[in-house]
């Protein structure tokens, strides 16, 4: 039986597809170029505070991908982010 449980458990892990969550969702949006859609994935996240989604937010305000350019947007996103610690680049890759 536990033989017969174990190998079950295995097949569930196997084939159950990984979870992603809203900010990894946003960067497959990003990556896709549906910049739309990683802003309204991120935004949430930037308002309670997750530095790498209000780092990002930046990036998308400062070259006006999937909203209005908006320069004084983006510098209040960066400042938001640098103030929670984010010191690396954004995470997307353009």
């Amino acid at each position: 039986m536990k033989r017969l449980i174990r190998i079950v458990f295995c097949i569930v892990t196997v084939a159950t597809p990984a979870w992603a969550g809203p900010y990894e969702d946003g960067v497959t949006a990003y990556d896709q170029g549906r910049f739309d859609a990683a802003y309204v994935l991120w935004k949430p996240l930037a308002e309670q505070g997750n530095s790498a989604a209000q780092l990002n937010l930046g990036v998308l305000f400062e070259k006006g991908l999937g909203v209005a350019q908006d320069y004084a947007e983006a510098a209040r996103w960066y400042m938001k982010a640098g103030e929670r610690g984010m010191r690396k680049l954004s995470t997307t890759s353009r």
